[in-house]
């Protein structure tokens, strides 16, 4: 029946309706007779809505009399014309129920109000407004619209608020406070103590009307009449015993107009032989209807509190019996006795009720662990009241924000207009407080327009104002609404809700600080497990999301300009999306700079699908300088409470810029400890076209200093040459020294001519002489030379306190050698030489004890382990370092030491080499095969030989070597990478979250080869 129409109410709109209230109170105020109000009412009624026709009709005993109208025809409004207040039409049920009729259906108006159809009254829509006053029905105020119309928010809280303003005046015009012949104390009638005392008394009539009516009927026969009542006086005359003629009980009508009003405010009997002659009551209703020509009655009170009268009366003058008034006495005595107890049997059982409610309330409010749990059980307690149309907890911030802890209400819109209303209050609510339509209107019209479209006519504020949080209750009571028993119970959930919400936020405070630190605690171990920018920063953004914010973007500052390098979010398809729409934003790039030049570190952006109209930007300092900018996207405002705050943002955000400074300090310090590691090994071994050579480093523990471990090739002719593989002791700067130092010193004397032992005694004698803090290190010396016979190489090998070399032959791998002295630590050591030949492919070995010393759990890599897998190496000598490489990282299960290798296979006679530029190019390959031809020593295997290679260069593509060799009885082809020149090495295994390279590898790797018979 009610047109219910919620739209959002512009400032403007709600500015428009202020003004508007302000003049009608204006115009209200200043009017001097009640021919003036109603025409004021009407115009403004006409006015506001652009409304067809206005009528107000005025209420007199039982029926609506029209006073003014103006848009109707003369015979459907004609002035003076009586409609009852029973009948069924809008403004009569306006009349009846106090409340707004609001008609836009045409259907509930043709079924409802059959007689003010649109076919008999040209009108589709009506609104009918009642005007109470003081309790008192004192008219009603109408509107029509010829077409189908609903009114807006703003519109209908106009409307209220005009038929408000209109009674409060009606009422002062009309001389309320003056009864009939001046007898009713209106400030009896109105006393709110005693109305509460009749309220009471009605909902107690359930069990007592039986001995009341009883009661009632001897009255009247022990006085003679036709007719007796009780009346209870309230906001309104209720009649609670009946007999003969008299209206049936829980008959209502106006108090004002009731002999039994005067019967009260008189204090005493009321004696009346012939009312038409008795100045005290001739002008009220009854008496002038004829319904009443005798009455006698005297007052009734309960507990001393005067609440009615019992009465009998006779329509013809009567005159009554000298007994008459001491009868009625006694029997008001015993009604008053009876409704005394039918009170206090209510009373105990709604005393029992609200002792069930208040403890089922109080279980579940100690049940809530949680400011929006307990936020949830008062809004549904307060929303379980009579009259509540909606009801809200909201946490009041001290920047003036809200959090919406529960709601309840009839529909969404009242919900959120009530909700809107809460988070405007404030934490500046200290007193219990009921607000009106007209200081709804000037406090808060644009949630009081939308709230008045859900029969919104009052709203009581609660505050809860604790120790740890202040927040508020807010209820929303429609026009019917009992408002002392609501705000009866509102006011008693206070304490008790202000208690539980103290502790449920403690208790949050409390599982926030520990979360914050857990989380805190948590992104330092992440942060620092990486030593990867952007891999730290990408972790950062997934560390926020969703506990602080519902996104993340970090900016970083790369030569002065900003870079988007990592992006999170809760929806995952926004996440996706992210670094493509924000990646080179203008607006955002400006916001994040504006932040690191000192700016603000809140913004908004404006974006058709992603949410960022609430940034928060921090930030990335780093020794005091930017280096970048953590930027949150927060959620709405009032949702669910994150961990966030400024202290644990910055917090947060110093983390992560030291972790990022620490990583950009160890990327730095890692190229510089590669660049030293590079000077102090060869850039590339030397290219000596009988021998096989490889080279392999990889540093060990996760360390930003220098390895002690070393290798040197010192060629000294085309099949003559050194080798050396040593280990100082210690690590960093002073190990790097001493191993610069001893490179230098074995090149020196071995180039000078000196034997592998010679060459150790020099190293020693340096060291001792150099060096006087006690400074060691381990060192073997290998000399390989052609034996002059064709086939055989003459190898030469002395130790100085390292491991012993290994010698593959014939499939088999052994040691070679035998130990010496630590180098430095004796005056004049002697390092033994081992002298032996070698055949063509044969391999030595040289290797640090970082090899056999690789540990897994207790157990080490060992040297029978190592000669094991250099048995079953592949031939080539960088095959070879590769497979003990690789089996040395899948045995150890910590990081070790260092680890240097040198692998030297004689290759054979050598008797001519060829470049080419790419092994995939045919022309290339026909070259190839135009050298093969000829070579003069190639015999009858040159068919196959060219066969093989053919095949063997089919898989390869860019610049390889061709070596042709004489071995033993074979004729072999080998293929080798070429080189690319020498440059800065790629030097490093992965060691822990160190940029991943592999180890160094300076040889020329030997591909495959072919071989066929001589």
């Amino acid at each position: 029946m009610s047109g219910r129409h919620g739209t959002e109410t512009s400032v403007a709109e709600a500015e428009s309706l202020r003004r508007r209230v302000a003049m009608l109170r204006a115009a209200c105020a200043t009017a001097l007779s009640a021919d003036e109000l109603i025409a004021i009412a009407i115009a403004q009624a006409r006015s506001a809505t652009g409304a067809d026709g206005a009528v107000l009709f005025l209420a007199d005993d039982d029926d609506l009399v029209i006073a003014a109208g103006e848009g109707y025809p003369p015979d459907l409004a004609p002035l003076g014309a009586r409609f009852p207040i029973a009948g069924e039409t809008p403004a009569g049920l306006a009349a009846r129920n106090r409340q707004s009729v609001w008609v836009t259906d045409e259907g509930v108006r043709d079924s409802c109000f059959p007689s003010v159809r649109r076919e008999r009254t040209g009108y589709s829509s009506l609104v009918a407004l009642p005007l109470v006053a003081h309790d008192r029905v004192l008219g009603v105020l109408g509107i029509s619209f010829r077409a189908p119309r609903e009114c807006s928010g703003v519109e209908q809280l106009y409307l209220l608020v005009l038929a408000d303003q209109v009674a409060v005046t009606l009422d002062r015009l009309q001389g309320h406070d003056a009864g009939p012949a001046g007898v009713i104390d209106n400030r009896l009638v109105h006393d709110p103590v005693r109305r509460e005392t009749v309220r009471e008394l009605l909902a107690a009539l359930v069990d007592a009307g039986d001995t009341v009516d009883r009661l009632t009927a001897l009255a009247a026969d022990l006085c003679g009449a036709p007719s007796a009542q009780v009346s209870l006086i309230g906001a309104e005359q209720t009649v609670a015993g009946t007999a003969g003629g008299a209206p049936e009980a829980g008959t209502v009508g106006p108090a004002a107009d009731s002999l039994c009003t005067v019967t009260m405010s008189l204090r005493a009997p009321l004696v009346v032989t012939d009312a038409t002659g008795d100045t005290r009551v001739s002008t009220l209703p009854p008496v002038r209807s004829g319904a009443v020509g005798a009455y006698l009655g005297v007052p009734l009170s309960v507990d001393g509190t005067l609440v009615g009268a019992l009465c009998v009366y006779d329509d013809q003058p009567h005159d009554w019996p000298a007994r008459g008034r001491e009868i009625l006495e006694a029997l008001a005595a015993s009604v008053g006795t009876e409704l005394r107890l039918r009170r206090l049997a209510t009373r105990d059982a709604q005393t029992i009720r609200l002792a069930r409610d208040r403890q089922d309330l109080t279980d579940r409010l100690a049940a809530a662990a949680s400011a929006q749990q307990v936020g949830a059980v008062l809004a549904d307690a307060c929303a379980a009241l009579d009259g509540v149309v909606a009801a809200v907890v909201v946490r009041h911030d001290t920047d003036g924000g809200g959090q919406h802890l529960g709601a309840r209400g009839v529909d969404p819109d009242s919900r959120a207009a009530l909700l809107d209303l809460a988070v405007r209050l404030g934490p500046g609510t200290t007193a219990n407080r009921v607000w009106g339509l007209t200081e709804l209107v000037d406090r808060f019209a644009p949630d009081a327009a939308r709230l008045v479209c859900s029969g919104t006519r009052q709203v009581a504020v609660v505050p809860l104002r604790g120790q740890l949080a202040t927040a508020s209750l807010v209820a929303a009571l429609d026009g019917a609404a009992d408002l002392t028993a609501a705000w009866s119970r509102l006011t008693e959930l206070a304490p008790l809700a202000t208690a539980v919400l103290d502790r449920a936020v403690a208790h949050e405070q409390n599982h926030t600080a520990r979360a914050r630190a857990d989380l805190l605690t948590y992104a330092s171990a992440e942060l620092a497990s990486s030593l990867d920018v952007d891999e730290i920063l990408q972790r950062l953004a997934r560390l926020v999301v969703p506990s602080l914010a519902d996104g993340c973007l970090v900016h970083l500052q790369d030569q002065r300009a900003l870079r988007l390098v990592a992006a999170s979010h809760v929806d995952a398809r926004a996440e996706l999306t992210m670094p493509a729409v924000l990646g080179a934003h203008p607006e955002l790039l400006q916001l994040v700079g504006a932040c690191l030049a000192g700016g603000p570190r809140a913004g908004a952006l404006a974006h058709p699908t992603l949410a960022l109209d609430r940034l928060r930007i921090v930030p990335l300092l780093a020794q005091g300088h930017p280096i970048g900018a953590l930027t949150l996207v927060e959620p709405p405002a009032g949702g669910r409470p994150r961990l966030l705050d400024d202290g644990l943002l910055d917090e947060l955000a110093v983390r992560a810029a030291v972790a990022v400074d620490n990583a950009r300090l160890y990327a730095k310090r890692s190229a510089d400890v590669q660049a030293l590691q590079y000077r102090l090994l060869p850039s590339r071994l030397p290219d000596v076209p009988g021998f096989d050579l490889a080279a392999c480093y990889a540093p060990g523990e996760r360390s930003l200093d220098v390895g002690g471990d070393f290798y040197d090739v010192v060629p000294l002719a085309e099949d003559h040459l050194v080798l050396v593989v040593g280990d100082v002791c210690g690590r960093g700067a002073g190990a790097a020294a001493i191993t610069g130092h001893a490179r230098s010193v074995l090149r020196t004397v071995v180039q000078d001519g000196a034997s592998p032992a010679q060459a150790l005694h020099r190293l020693n004698s340096a060291l001792r002489m150099t060096w006087d803090n006690g400074e060691f290190c381990t060192a073997v010396v290998a000399e390989i030379r052609a034996a002059g016979d064709g086939r055989h190489s003459r190898l030469r090998v002395a130790c100085g306190g390292h491991p012993r070399p290994l010698l593959r032959h014939d499939g088999v791998a052994s040691e070679i050698g035998r130990g010496g002295p630590m180098l430095g630590m004796l005056a004049d050591p002697v390092f033994p030489e081992t002298e032996l030949l070698l055949d063509p492919d044969d391999v030595v070995l040289l290797f640090t004890d970082g090899i056999t010393e690789a540990r897994r759990g207790d157990e080490l890599f060992g040297v029978d382990r190592l000669a094991a897998v250099l048995a079953k190496a592949p031939g080539p000598a960088d095959l070879v370092l590769d497979t003990v490489h690789r089996t040395v990282e899948g045995f150890h299960d910590h990081e070790g030491d260092d680890i240097a290798m040198l692998a030297v296979r004689p290759r054979g006679r050598v008797l001519d080499r060829l470049d080419i530029a790419d092994a995939a190019d045919d022309a290339q390959r026909r070259a190839a095969d135009r050298w093969l031809d000829a070579l003069p020593t190639v015999g009858p295997g040159r068919d196959a030989l060219r066969q093989r290679l053919t095949t063997a260069l089919t898989d390869l593509t860019g610049p390889v070597r061709l070596t042709a060799l004489t071995v033993g009885d074979n004729h072999r082809v080998e293929v080798t990478r070429q080189l690319a020149p020498a440059g800065p090495p790629s030097a490093r295994r992965p060691t822990g979250n160190a940029p991943a390279a592999g180890p160094l590898r300076p040889g020329a790797p030997t591909l495959t080869w072919v071989e066929a018979p001589r």
